[in-house]
């Protein structure tokens, strides 16, 4: 089983990748920075709308929190913290958007034992890091591994972690960034990311949003 996730709320992911995903009827979740900082709204195209972000979830698509501004957590006070991830899903549950699920700034950095509970108090039930392995629904909830996705990563490489899945029964995250012509070192091409997508629905391999798969395992209601 694969799932597609998106950091940040690009505006190509909406433009370029969901036109992919619309294609194959694969299911994606976005996690969206609800108050991006201005230095990031320099790059690409910008970021997607508030109305785009309920249009794809009106389309049946996941969205989930990248938290109110993309600190790193490692620097960040812990008041700062939980106002994060307390105040981006309600920045989304006021677009009448359910959030379940978090993805950390900057991966791995700042998950804490006191972290993990202002997510628990918050009701998220998942959480994401960004560090390269295969997904695993049999451990913590809110340090979920992903594999990730850059401009220098082969499609034989992508290839091999579908077929991994195949043959292990197993599942794993895919996480991927911008979506455009000329990306840079955490982005793809579109022209990859569809590739991508052929070749899963060629093994007719199973695509669920993240909290989908979850539900799928048995890991919460």
């Amino acid at each position: 089983m694969i799932s597609f996730a998106f950091d940040d709320g690009w505006k190509n992911q909406y433009t370029r990748a969901l036109p992919i995903l619309d294609k194959y009827n694969f299911k994606a979740t976005f996690y969206v920075i609800t108050q991006m900082p201005n230095f990031m709204l320099e790059e690409g195209e910008g970021r997607m709308s508030k109305e785009d972000w309920v249009n794809l979830y009106n389309q049946g698509h996941e969205i989930g929190s990248h938290s109110q501004t993309h600190p790193n957590f490692n620097s960040t006070f812990p008041l700062r913290i939980k106002k994060e991830i307390v105040e981006s899903k309600k920045d989304l549950e006021k677009l009448g958007i359910e959030v379940e699920t978090f993805a950390y700034p900057y991966g791995r950095k700042g998950i804490s034992i006191l972290t993990n509970l202002f997510l628990r108090e918050a009701g998220y039930k998942s959480a994401r890091v960004y560090d390269g392995k295969f997904t695993s629904p049999n451990i913590f909830t809110y340090a979920l591994s992903t594999k990730n996705v850059y401009n220098d990563t082969s499609i034989e490489e992508i290839r091999d972690w579908v077929d991994t899945c195949e043959k292990d029964d197993t599942w794993t995250i895919l996480s991927f960034h911008q979506v455009e012509n000329n990306p840079q070192k955490w982005g793809c091409t579109p022209e990859m990311f569809e590739k991508i997508c052929e070749y899963i629905h060629q093994k007719n391999i199973k695509v669920l949003t993240v909290s989908e798969s979850l539900k799928h395992f048995n890991v919460f209601a």
